[in-house]
């Protein structure tokens, strides 16, 4: 596994037995607005790093007709892949959701749209068809977003920068793994693995899926990935962590996207959004 990012193999372990093997991977990573950057006095070759730099320059960059920000939070696996990284950021898991530290990341949220600087809509946009399109469109001047935007970005000038930390640097990661059963076919299914993972192979796998090489080399050195906003996805994946993996993940996971929305939406606070949320997995994991 040391030839894989680590989020990638990570998520094929289960109580320390191996189920699969990774075959492509994607992260998140905040896209900005280069010439709103400099129309809001802001230098685009110093993104934020930070949470309260994301603040404030969402602050700056928010203006009549435009967000400063884009995020999903809406109430599907998406919503939970969007936010996860802000908890991890705040070195906090899953498990551990009824922590102040995991309300603060939902808080960091929660006034981002109680501000405006997120639009109220971010509950029921997706990544591809309602964040993306609000930054393409130029309704928003930051999104965090994934490599699969990278060929469907109109004429927008614009560069990605990795995920603001805080306690410590994450992103939440996506893609594919393969599993095989136990069958006759064995030995086809060993050439087949042989195949794609020479290095040409899973390189176009990847990028005709608008995802990265799970192996670190292949990553580094591809040709799809080496220009400045490739290579910031290929420096995201070293701290990019699988969610779960659990039996219960999408029981979980509908836990978290349901704290999201009850805290955004003003059903709940934070606080009782996520001590809700920490009583279901709880009883799940």
């Amino acid at each position: 596994g040391e030839d894989f990012f680590p989020g990638p193999w990570r998520s094929t372990v289960w109580e320390n037995r191996g189920y699969g093997i990774p075959i492509e991977t994607n992260t998140l990573a905040l896209f900005y607005n280069v010439d709103m950057f400099k129309g809001a006095g802001l230098d685009p070759n110093r993104p934020p790093t930070t949470w309260e730099e994301l603040t404030s320059y969402a602050a700056k960059l928010t203006k009549p007709g435009v967000y400063g920000l884009s995020v999903s939070a809406i109430g599907t696996e998406e919503g939970t892949f969007q936010w996860l990284p802000f908890l991890w950021q705040n070195g906090v898991d899953i498990g551990d959701l009824d922590n102040p530290k995991a309300v603060e990341a939902l808080e960091l949220w929660v006034n981002w749209m109680k501000k405006g600087y997120v639009s109220k809509e971010i509950v029921s946009m997706d990544q591809w068809s309602g964040v993306r399109v609000q930054f393409v469109n130029e309704g928003a001047a930051m999104m965090v977003n994934g490599p699969w935007c990278l060929p469907a970005m109109g004429e927008v000038n614009f560069k990605v920068a990795l995920l603001p930390g805080r306690v410590e640097k994450a992103s939440a990661m996506g893609g594919v793994n393969f599993a095989f059963f136990k069958g006759k076919n064995i030995d086809a299914v060993w050439e087949f693995i042989e195949w794609i993972y020479q290095p040409d192979n899973l390189e176009e796998l990847a990028y005709k899926w608008g995802c990265l090489p799970v192996l670190k080399e292949v990553a580094e050195t591809s040709p799809y990935w080496s220009d400045p906003l490739g290579k910031v996805f290929v420096e995201q994946m070293k701290y990019a962590r699988p969610r779960g993996p659990h039996p219960k993940w999408p029981q979980i996971s509908e836990a978290i996207y349901v704290a999201l929305q009850e805290a955004l939406l003003g059903v709940k606070t934070s606080t009782q959004a996520l001590k809700d949320a920490a009583e279901k997995i709880e009883k799940l994991i």
